[in-house]
């Protein structure tokens, strides 16, 4: 295909095997690429993602870097040519969507009431494993156990899992299928805590002011650990559990929310201005 349609230039994004790929077929082929998003470091070679977005890194003509700490990490393995700061594009497309969502519809039909239940999404590999899941199942249970309301957007890989487990939840652990972006955005805002493993929910939904407890030994979003806004749990039970009552328990108002992290809005606008310029 790129043979055949010769791009001026070719665009990649994230830290999947297909970023990777694209990246480097075009590059081959002496076509220019852009990498949106380069920079990110979880510093754990063990995930797919950061082999991909190291490799990318090094191969590409244009390095679009979210953060002042994405091009840090970069000039850090000898990259400073052709990389420039720019914000965060699904940062601005959870802003613009938060416009767009009927709030009160989508809490409607999950019957929640704003910052009175805690969200609840798991995806990658190492956690969907059964005996990482089966460790996740019970702290989510303790939580539930303990009237905290959790509602689970539970895909289908998990859904398997807690089939095939034979998986029983707590009456305060509300599984439901995938649930789509513009309910998302409408339910990161209103939760009152996020337990996830997803690094585009960290930093997306941030300036909602909704905190995160992570279950991950390391994320690409450092700034937001570093600010304690979010929380690194790993594998520990107790701390998660302790950390996800403490949310539920704190003043909204004792919540620092770092704006200004991931752009000002104008992401996309940057990017094309700086290519339009060659």
């Amino acid at each position: 295909m790129l043979l055949k349609e010769k791009p001026a230039i070719i665009l990649v994004y994230g830290g999947t095997n297909l970023t990777l790929t694209d990246g480097l077929a075009t590059a081959r082929l002496h076509i220019p690429v852009t990498y949106v998003g380069a920079g990110l470091r979880s510093f754990n070679k063990e995930t797919t993602e950061e082999i991909n977005r190291i490799l990318t890194d090094h191969i590409l003509t244009h390095l679009f870097a979210s953060t002042d700490v994405a091009v840090k990490s970069l000039q850090a393995e000898g990259i400073t040519g052709g990389v420039c700061k720019v914000g965060d594009v699904m940062y601005n497309v959870a802003l613009e969507a938060l416009k767009r969502v009927d709030k009160d519809k989508v809490l409607s039909k999950f019957d929640l009431l704003p910052k009175d239940f805690g969200l609840v999404t798991f995806h990658r590999a190492e956690n969907t494993t059964e005996e990482i899941f089966s460790l996740i199942w019970e702290w989510l249970n303790i939580l539930a156990a303990k009237e905290v309301k959790l509602l689970f957007s539970v895909n289908p890989r998990i859904s398997s899992l807690i089939r095939r487990l034979n998986l029983k939840a707590n009456s305060s652990l509300l599984l439901v299928p995938p649930v789509a972006y513009f309910e998302m955005v409408a339910l990161t805002k209103n939760a009152k805590v996020i337990i996830t493993d997803s690094g585009g929910i960290q930093k997306e939904r941030y300036s909602f002011g909704t905190p995160h407890t992570i279950p991950r030994e390391g994320t690409e979003w450092v700034e937001l650990v570093k600010l304690g806004f979010n929380k690194l749990v790993g594998r520990d039970v107790e701390c998660l559990v302790n950390e996800v009552i403490n949310r539920f328990q704190a003043k909204e108002d004792n919540l620092h929310v770092p704006l200004g992290l991931y752009g000002d809005s104008k992401t996309s606008d940057k990017i094309v201005s700086t290519l339009i310029r060659g």
